[in-house]
């Protein structure tokens, strides 16, 4: 079983030195991969410079073996990204160039980024190339919607796998919504064939003692809203939850394929 795991923060640069970023520490995503990887899963992780890696991690980015001193798994492949071009291109190129049976997408990818800053009363591009604005100035940013990623999955998996069948995990963030808003805003991922599956937290219920969420399936009928398929208050339920999903997805489009493998 070939599982593609997103996780952390996009960081978007104003300028040379600073960047506009979220709250995201990569945590959940770190367990997820853990979790798979133990259970004898081939794990790519594009995880995010300042995330949290995960314990079966390697030192070294683009490899499978464990440096010394760490704990390691040659089942975990490890890429690191700055901004979500750098995810989408990461993730093009994974999906593009061989078969994931799986992605699960918990990525905090930004929804804006900057697009121009005006220093002074002057405009110039925001980036990285900006250099560094000097303090005291009288700064404006202006954003730009960043390009959606998850919309772009299927595409790049049917290319990679022309035929093949990939379960797609996303993940959605409310803040203070109610349980039907959060169904809601679960629902755009599945009305754009986005989604298999959306995992719908809330930023109220994240705690360092507990991550509440709920699994979410696509509504056997047109427009109604998600069903939940399992809820749960920790992260380690989380991934012990999608292992056991995606397993099910896996041994059955194996079993229909007529290949087996171990899962």
């Amino acid at each position: 079983m070939n599982v593609l795991i997103t996780g952390g923060g996009c960081r978007e640069p104003i300028d040379g030195v600073r960047c506009v970023t979220n709250m995201s520490t990569g945590r959940t995503a770190a367990q997820i991969a853990d979790r798979f990887a133990a259970a004898g899963a081939q794990v790519t992780a594009l995880l995010a410079v300042q995330s949290q890696l995960p314990e079966s991690a390697p030192l070294q980015e683009n490899t499978r073996q464990p440096e010394t001193g760490r704990s390691g798994s040659p089942l975990l492949r490890l890429f690191r990204y700055e901004t979500g071009a750098e995810l989408a291109a990461l993730m093009e190129k994974e999906l593009t160039s061989g078969a994931y049976d799986a992605v699960i997408h918990a990525a905090a990818v930004s929804d804006f980024r900057p697009a121009v800053i005006t220093v002074n009363g002057e405009s110039y591009p925001a980036g990285k190339n900006a250099g560094k604005i000097p303090s005291g100035s009288r700064l404006s940013v202006t954003f730009e919607p960043a390009p959606k990623i998850a919309v772009r999955l299927r595409t790049w998996a049917a290319a990679g796998n022309p035929g093949g069948k990939m379960t797609i995990v996303c993940f959605k963030l409310t803040d203070g919504a109610d349980s039907t808003e959060r169904l809601r805003a679960a629902a755009v991922l599945f009305g754009e064939d986005t989604a298999d599956y959306v995992v719908s937290n809330d930023l109220s219920e994240m705690k360092d003692s507990g991550h509440k969420f709920a699994l979410l399936g696509r509504s056997s009928a047109d427009g109604e809203l998600p069903v939940t398929i399992r809820t749960g208050t920790t992260t380690e339920e989380l991934a012990e939850s999608l292992l056991m999903l995606i397993r099910q997805q896996y041994c059955a489009c194996a079993k229909n394929s007529g290949t087996a493998g171990p899962a």
